[in-house]
């Protein structure tokens, strides 16, 4: 399959009609497009048995359509006029009988970063009461190491995606062709603080396409508003008569 460069995709249920030849050309041209076929069937059998009659020789192929485009009310369509104009090209009885968009959802994980912790002041095994002045040292001591790891002192160049729990493990795993895994290693989120919740990404283009793709009604318009506009100058003509 050739490497045909595209952004939108759609599954499409094209139906072939014709005999053997035409079903091998129609497998040819969407090769040649780069559309891949998910699955083919006759006609009234498969997922269409009991949807479509079984009417003369032809076949039913489920293909990804893909194309570049805008993502909008007329996607769908667009991969309906593509397969239409294939058709044409290819001299094939071919018909676009369902279009559905695939829109494969994602999730934006936290990012981290690995460092190593050695610089770290060392725990006592065993709490006992301590003196106002070494609580303070101890602290003051904690602080600049925590403040030299978020400013990367201490990075390995290792980045890692996902929860806290599996950022940690990540950065630990023992990965093939990697570096020796080091059980004295943490992360830190790479933005400063770690994401509390996924926000998927189609949540996120609603949110913003929101305000931009709402079109306002001439019947919520006011009709007062192009005499606000000119008031104005009705004003200033006053003025300048008097």
């Amino acid at each position: 399959m050739p490497g045909i460069r595209y952004d939108q995709r759609v599954l499409v249920l094209v139906e072939v009609r014709g005999g053997e030849r035409d079903w091998d050309e129609a497998e040819r041209v969407f090769d040649q497009q780069g559309w891949p076929v998910v699955t083919e069937f006759a006609r009234g059998e498969g997922a269409s048995r009991g949807v479509l009659s079984e009417a003369g020789p032809a076949r039913l192929y489920s293909v990804e359509v893909r194309f570049f485009g805008a993502r909008n009310r007329r996607t769908e369509r667009a991969a309906t006029w593509r397969v239409e104009w294939l058709a044409r090209a290819a001299g094939l009885e071919m018909y676009a009988r369902r279009c559905e968009l695939v829109d494969r959802d994602r999730e934006q994980l936290t990012g981290w970063r690995a460092h190593t912790v050695a610089h770290r002041p060392p725990r006592a095994p065993v709490p006992r009461p301590r003196k106002s002045m070494e609580g303070l040292c101890n602290e003051a001591v904690l602080a600049r190491a925590r403040l030299s790891e978020r400013r990367g002192y201490h990075d390995t160049g290792m980045v890692v995606t996902g929860t806290a729990s599996e950022a940690l493990r990540l950065s630990r795993m023992n990965l093939p062709g990697g570096s020796a895994p080091r059980a004295v290693i943490d992360v830190r989120p790479l933005y400063g603080r770690e994401r509390r919740h996924i926000v998927p990404r189609r949540d996120e283009d609603s949110r913003a396409g929101h305000d931009v793709s709402r079109r306002p009604d001439p019947a919520e318009a006011d009709p007062l508003g192009e005499l606000a506009f000119w008031q104005p100058v009705h004003r200033l003509s006053a003025v300048t008569l008097v």
